[in-house]
């Protein structure tokens, strides 16, 4: 590859930087949980010390609410997969003749 994105070597593997890319949307949701659950966003601090106690407090409160809720929510039922339709559908295309 020429150009990567990213601060990744130039020898990474292609599988890599799609991979890391792909993850990129979990992450990118998972901040804007925070954001509107615990407050991730409403910091008012002054020092680092402050900001990084703050970060941990929300962050540990998203984990748990998201343990709260896998524990306390009721199993999700299977999805049950629709026949496939058959094709093509009967008669076909226009002009079309079954072997």
């Amino acid at each position: 590859m020429d150009r990567l994105p990213g601060l990744c070597p130039r020898d990474t593997a292609r599988d890599t930087v799609v991979r890391g890319a792909g993850t990129r949307r979990c992450i990118e949701s998972g901040f804007e949980a925070a954001r509107q659950e615990v407050g991730l966003d409403e910091y008012e601090v002054r020092s680092a010390t402050g900001w990084d106690r703050h970060m941990t407090l929300a962050l540990w409160a998203l984990a748990l609410l998201a343990v709260l809720r896998a524990t306390t929510l009721p199993a999700a039922s299977p999805v049950k997969k629709s026949p496939r339709a058959a094709w093509p559908p009967s008669g076909g295309p226009a002009g079309w003749r079954r072997p």
